[in-house]
């Protein structure tokens, strides 16, 4: 009897789970179809409040699980994550009201804090950018699994680009994001906000400067030719044998998509340069605070630092070398800045999203222009609106980087 006891409770726990995941798949399958139909809050509040509701429902059933780092469960949070982005007064109400109605606890309402990096003597923290990395090489795990969903892969990169707003990670899982929402443009029809039905016709969605450069640079100029040797050698991470292209094709004929290429190829050159300065950020850290502890030597019963103790020394000799190594990063984004600052002067009506907001992250990433950084990020998400998917994740980032700038 006691067999048959302990297997009838394992078939029901089993089924108990099978069934917690079905209900969070149908959840989640009707959270990811209205924000497929609204790319922000502007549909009825109540229907986007149900959205944000059924992430939330869900999360309550993966967390009586015990699950919190499935790919499930990192879906569910990266969604509602995105839902949440949105989320205003009227429609805050509405998820209270369905709170009470549905008896959701109300600890279970949140989604993980933004990650705020520190200023730690000339770099930033390396404690932050740890865990930064940690999220990242989960997103690329998540990313795999769910590789015929670039819709949801989309979001768990912009998850992390957001909270970790401020180290390279970020700006890393941003480009992952908008390659994925790129896959998303390209494999399924544009989705138009639902209007009244007594309302005319919506006009076609408009398609980004983006979208129409890929159709200009198929031509066989031969500034053109050079601007895809470009894009092969960047694919190929080889930024500065890019640049080297680009230039050539400039010197043919100055184009904004020879000047969107190049500004990327400096602004991915930069990341690519901080990422290879990491560990030597953090053994300098480590190596400065041990100088400094065997600086402080006995005198007369004092302690007393010393700053002609060899180690310390020694440890300010590799500081400035490093602070040295440091201006390449620094120098690039400028290279980028300077791009994509002249795209928009090139652009009619001297506006060019794509080129204003990377000119404005291009700044932000350099210490002494965060608070001119700050006010350009202001300017941008007051004068521009995202037409697309990958507009908007570029411009909620933005957002988020703004937030950064302002602590």
């Amino acid at each position: 009897m006691r067999q048959i006891a302990s297997l009838l409770l394992v078939a029901f726990l089993v089924c108990g789970c099978a069934r917690s995941d079905d209900d969070v798949a149908g959840l989640l399958k009707d959270a990811k179809a209205t924000l497929a139909a609204h790319r922000d809050s502007q549909g009825k509040a109540a229907e986007y409040a149900q959205c944000i509701y059924n992430l939330e429902k869900a999360q309550v059933l993966l967390e009586q699980k015990g699950d919190s780092s499935s790919s499930l469960a990192q879906e569910v949070n990266s969604t509602l994550f995105w839902a949440k982005r949105f989320s205003n007064v009227e429609i805050a109400n509405e998820v209270a009201k369905l709170r009470t109605v549905g008896g959701l606890p109300k600890a279970t309402a949140k989604t993980a804090p933004v990650e705020k990096p520190a200023a730690k003597g000339e770099f930033a923290d390396s404690a932050i950018t740890i865990k930064a990395k940690a999220a990242y090489e989960e997103a690329v795990k998540f990313a795999s699994s769910k590789s015929a969903d670039p819709f949801a892969v989309s979001l768990r990169w912009f998850q992390v680009a957001s909270q970790f707003s401020g180290t390279d990670y970020s700006l890393k899982a941003l480009e992952n994001a908008r390659q994925a929402q790129a896959q998303v443009a390209a494999g399924t029809p544009a989705v138009a906000p639902v209007t009244d039905a007594t309302a005319p016709a919506a006009k076609a969605p408009q398609q980004s400067v983006l979208t129409l450069e890929i159709e200009e640079l198929k031509t066989d100029k031969p500034e053109y030719v050079l601007i895809r040797e470009g894009e092969k050698l960047a694919a190929s991470k080889k930024f500065e044998e890019a640049i080297v292209q680009y230039k050539c094709a400039i010197a043919i004929r100055d184009t904004i998509p020879a000047q969107r290429r190049m500004g990327r190829a400096h602004f991915e050159l930069a990341q690519k340069l901080n990422e290879a300065l990491e560990p030597k950020y953090i053994a300098m850290d480590k190596e400065l605070a041990a100088a400094y502890q065997k600086a402080y030597e006995l005198r007369g019963g004092n302690r007393v630092f010393n700053d002609r103790n060899p180690a310390w020394v020694a440890a300010q000799r590799k500081l400035t070398d490093l602070r040295k190594e440091a201006d390449g990063p620094m120098l690039q984004a400028a290279a980028a800045q300077g791009c994509f600052d002249k795209i928009i002067r090139m652009s009619p009506g001297n506006k060019d999203f794509d080129a204003a907001a990377y000119s404005a992250v291009s700044m932000s990433r350099r210490p002494t222009l965060k608070l001119t950084a700050r006010t350009y990020i202001k300017e941008f998400l007051k004068n521009y609106t995202p037409i697309d998917g990958t507009e908007q994740l570029t411009y909620e980032f933005c957002k988020s980087e703004y937030e950064r700038l302002g602590h």
